[in-house]
C-alpha cells in the first residue's frame, strides 16, 4: 500500500515538481512517487504531467 508523507503531498501543491525531484529529495523509489501521484491525482489533489506533477490550480496554455 502507498504510504504518503505530508511532506511529499505538499511538495506537489506548490506548483510543478519533478518525478526525478521526488525520488532524490525524499529518498523513495520512482515507483513510489508514481503511485503516491496517482493517488493524489485521483484525490483531486494534484494534476499528474510528464515527468511530474503540478497543482490542481495550476493550468497549461495551449
Amino acid at each position: 500500500m502507498t504510504r504518503l508523507t505530508p511532506r511529499r503531498s505538499q511538495r506537489c501543491r506548490e506548483g510543478y515538481v519533478s518525478l526525478e525531484r521526488l525520488v532524490r529529495e525524499l529518498d523513495v523509489s520512482a515507483m513510489t512517487i508514481h503511485r503516491d501521484l496517482r493517488l493524489l491525482d485521483s484525490r483531486g489533489q494534484v494534476r499528474r504531467v510528464r515527468g511530474g506533477a503540478v497543482a490542481p490550480w495550476m493550468t497549461t496554455a495551449g
